[in-house]
């Protein structure tokens, strides 16, 4: 409803014969009920969960993510999964498995959702997953100078410079082989 409009109220209806009501906005500010008479049925929502990837699996940029929720629905099929990040769709699947790859993500966290509609237009959104895109560190080992010698035993300093271009280096480690030194 606009600015000074009232919504529609509309009656909950449940499973069964009996009358209905739905308050219907009319130029000028008046209201008509329309009244309903014969068979009304509820239909349920479909079913639908985003089970791949799991919350807060960690890609690289620029990421291909393949996204997978499968959908069901007691009284009809489902038609279509839509998969969306906030409010930007990026992917629709019309078939079982409902999956989509969603190409060439950025470096960032999104929350991640499906949309499932069913052959008689009845929609339900899952609950939203994290996706976290993230560039890794990079790293040069700066000392020693490479192809350097000492002479046995000897005592060598490592040293290296290190760049987060998406966040900071918490710390670097130094190894030998698979052997932490």
């Amino acid at each position: 409803a606009g600015p000074g409009q009232r919504p529609c109220p509309e009656r909950t209806h449940q499973k069964g014969n009996h009358v209905g009501y739905h308050l219907v906005r009319i130029v000028g500010g008046l209201f008509a009920a329309i009244l309903a008479l014969g068979a009304i049925s509820s239909h349920a929502a479909p079913v639908v969960a985003i089970t791949s990837p799991a919350t807060n699996t960690q890609f690289t940029p620029p990421a291909s993510i393949t996204l997978t929720a499968p959908a069901s629905d007691s009284a009809s099929t489902i038609a279509k999964v839509e998969f969306s990040r906030c409010t930007t769709l990026f992917g629709t699947a019309t078939g079982s498995p409902y999956s989509v790859t969603w190409c060439n993500v950025a470096s960032g966290r999104y929350r991640v959702t499906a949309r499932a509609t069913s052959a008689k237009g009845v929609r339900k959104t899952s609950r939203a997953i994290t996706v976290v895109v993230n560039q890794p560190p990079t790293v040069t080992l700066t000392a020693p100078a490479n192809n350097s010698t000492y002479p046995a035993p000897a005592t060598i300093q490592l040293a290296a410079a290190t760049t987060d271009s998406d966040g900071k280096i918490a710390k670097v480690e130094f190894f030998r082989g698979s052997a932490l030194i």
